[in-house]
C-alpha cells in the first residue's frame, strides 16, 4: 500500500502534468520551479535519509488554491482495470449525477465511493443480492 508522501507526490506530478508542466504550476501556486519540484521529487531529509514529506496543511493548501477538492492529494488516482460492466455502471452514474447538477464535491465523493467498492461477483449481480448471509 503505498503512503500518504508518496500519494501526494504522485498526484502533484499528474496535477503539473496536467497544468503544463512543472514551471506551470509553480507559477499557479506562486511558488518557484524549485519548490515544486522539491514537493514532486521528494529529496531526502539531511538528517534520516528518507524522502521529505509534504504537511497536510501545504496539501490543502495547493488544492485550495488550485481548486481541487479538499483531500484530493490525498487520494490514490491511479487508474485501475475495471471489468467493463463495472466502468458502464460507473459511466450511468456519472450522467445521473450530471442531470441532476450535483455539486462537484458530492459528485467526486460518490464515484470515488463507486470505484472503490470491490466487484460483485456474477451470481450475486444475478440475484440481486448483497452478499449477506441469510
Amino acid at each position: 500500500m503505498k503512503q500518504i508522501d508518496d500519494i501526494r507526490r504522485d498526484n502533484l506530478k499528474r496535477l503539473a502534468d496536467k497544468v503544463g508542466g512543472i514551471a506551470a504550476l509553480a507559477g499557479a501556486l506562486k511558488r518557484s520551479d524549485a519548490q515544486v519540484s522539491q514537493w514532486i521529487r521528494g529529496p531526502p531529509h539531511s538528517v534520516t535519509g528518507k524522502p521529505r514529506g509534504m504537511k497536510s496543511v501545504t496539501a490543502r493548501w495547493i488544492e485550495t488554491t488550485t481548486e481541487l477538492p479538499p483531500g484530493w492529494l490525498d487520494q490514490n488516482h491511479e487508474a485501475s482495470p475495471l471489468p467493463a460492466r463495472d466502468a458502464q455502471f460507473i459511466a450511468r452514474i456519472a450522467q445521473e449525477v450530471a442531470h441532476y447538477n450535483v455539486p462537484e464535491h458530492i459528485r467526486l465523493s460518490v464515484l470515488a465511493l463507486i470505484q472503490s467498492s470491490p466487484p460483485r461477483d456474477d451470481a450475486t449481480q444475478a440475484s440481486g443480492e448483497t452478499g449477506k448471509a441469510a
